[in-house]
């Protein structure tokens, strides 16, 4: 494809969802970088948390994929399988395999034990092959690359998504099944007593992605409800009934159920009602959201270094760990965009869409 194609506003989804895990993680002191308890500032108030923003990730990452399958399937009448997993691999193994090598020598540099990785050759195994989030929920120790779940979780569910949306003849029928199913699975699990049958199942988060995927198909299919959705009324009460259900206590199953749905039903009426989100800012910073969400732990880590070594007091402490971690995450999700993503999002190309006139409401860009 010689262009690709964007739903409008979506940049600055992927922005706010990756400013928002970054804020999350500068609020909270190292050793507790994915704990539920945190400080709490103004700037964190229109921000999701990290779980939230996460799961905002998953519900887009699958509304996008999905949405061009969709596109390349009704315009070639198939989907290319392998082509779809090569820019998977290019867009995604570079930057990962690049974290994982400085989360496993930086705590090495600077003589922070409390920082390294488990010494277990099975966990790195399972970080090398996508299942970081079960290395964690059995316990090994990752360091300063936790959030490494969250790609083996994508990266598990795309394994086999491309050749699901190549053969399956009806593609909502297969999605409302496949959301039933895992929500059964997790349910009974959940029951369980074994770790492991814990740590493999309970960990995923199949469903938002599932539910984005139902998203792009209603976009795709459904005209009416595409215009039904651009009454501003729509939007309000999604809001309102989202505001609630990522304050709420946190209840498993249900609450990933909840805010996926009303994350995908956000996302549809973003992509109906393109708004002034869509600009030449909001996509360069949307093109810089996965090296903020990657990079920004071991810029946290350094930072906090450099505030030991200031021997900064409490008052002065807080105020520079904020600044000078968004800036030098910025900083350093340019450098990687331009430097190590950009040349192969350029090869990516090579494997990119057979020729498509986007649908309504998706928008060629260079």
């Amino acid at each position: 494809m010689t262009k690709s194609t964007y739903l409008p506003g979506l940049h600055a989804v992927r922005f706010y969802a990756a400013f928002s895990v970054l804020i999350y993680h500068i609020d909270q002191n190292p050793p507790y970088w994915f704990a539920a308890d945190r400080l709490r500032t103004p700037l964190t108030v229109p921000l999701l948390n990290g779980d939230d923003a996460v799961t905002l990730f998953f519900v887009l990452s699958g509304f996008l994929v999905t949405c061009l399958l969709l596109v390349e399937r009704q315009r070639t009448g198939s989907v290319n399988a392998p082509r779809f997993y090569m820019r998977r691999i290019l867009r995604i193994f570079p930057l990962y395999f690049t974290i994982y090598a400085l989360g496993f020598s930086l705590p090495i540099l600077f003589d922070a034990p409390g920082f390294r990785l488990d010494a277990d050759p099975a966990a790195h195994l399972l970080i090398v092959f996508f299942s970081a989030h079960i290395a964690r929920d059995l316990g090994a120790g990752m360091g300063m690359i936790g959030h490494l779940w969250s790609l083996g979780i994508e990266e598990q569910f795309y394994a086999a998504w491309g050749w699901l949306m190549r053969i399956a003849r009806h593609p909502i029928i297969v999605f409302l099944l496949l959301l039933a199913v895992n929500f059964a699975l997790k349910t009974l699990v959940s029951e369980s007593d074994s770790v492991v049958l814990r740590a493999i199942v309970l960990s995923t988060r199949f469903e938002a992605m599932i539910i984005g995927a139902i998203g792009a198909y209603i976009l795709h299919a459904s005209p009416l409800v595409t215009r039904v959705l651009r009454n501003p009324v729509v939007t309000l009460v999604t809001l309102c009934a989202l505001a609630p259900t990522v304050l709420a206590d946190y209840q498993y199953v249900q609450h990933y159920l909840v805010s996926s749905a009303l994350f995908a039903l956000l996302l549809l009426q973003i992509t109906a009602r393109p708004t002034r989100l869509d600009n030449r800012v909001t996509a360069h910073l949307g093109d810089l959201s996965y090296g903020i969400y990657m990079f920004h732990p071991l810029v946290l880590f350094l930072v906090w270094r450099a505030a030991d070594a200031l021997r900064l007091s409490d008052a002065a402490r807080h105020p520079f760990v904020f600044a000078a971690t968004i800036v030098f995450t910025l900083v350093i999700a340019a450098a990687s965009y331009r430097w190590l993503e950009a040349p192969f999002l350029r090869l990516k190309q090579r494997f990119g869409y057979a020729q498509l006139s986007a649908p309504k409401g998706l928008v060629p860009v260079p």
